[in-house]
């Protein structure tokens, strides 16, 4: 049996279209460049119940810094709706895995250093990543 000309030419195209590395966002995912390039993570000014020299620079009111958790990386999806392929994204970056806090959620107070935790607003959208 004869295969037609096209068809051995489209297997190469589709293979190299459906290759995805280990660790690559999934497909359609907005890439940090593709977000706000120029947002960083930004220590709270002040923490109540806290002196500032008892925590480390750079670090949030539970003394953490934000690479622990990938809070510095997480950061440029702040403002985008949490969707599945982003939640897949930071689920990457963080260690311990994500949390999302959404504006009426109750959480526990168990401190995970390696936790990134999402909070969104009531339409969905990111409004801060934090480590605790």
């Amino acid at each position: 049996m004869r295969r037609p000309a096209f068809a051995l030419l489209a297997l190469p195209l589709i293979a190299a279209c459906s290759a995805q590395e280990p660790g690559d966002p999934p497909a359609g995912t907005p890439s940090p460049t593709e977000t706000l390039a120029s947002a960083t993570w930004q220590p709270p000014e002040s923490c109540p119940g806290w002196a500032d020299a008892d925590r480390p620079s750079g670090s949030n009111c539970y003394g953490i810094l934000p690479e622990r958790c990938g809070a510095d990386r997480a950061v440029v999806y702040v403002g985008q709706a949490i969707t599945t392929d982003i939640k897949t994204v930071l689920q990457g970056i963080a260690p311990d895995g994500i949390r999302v806090i959404g504006p009426d959620d109750a959480i526990t107070d168990d401190l995970r250093e390696g936790r990134l935790n999402v909070s969104t607003d009531a339409d969905g959208v990111i409004t801060k990543v934090d480590c605790y």
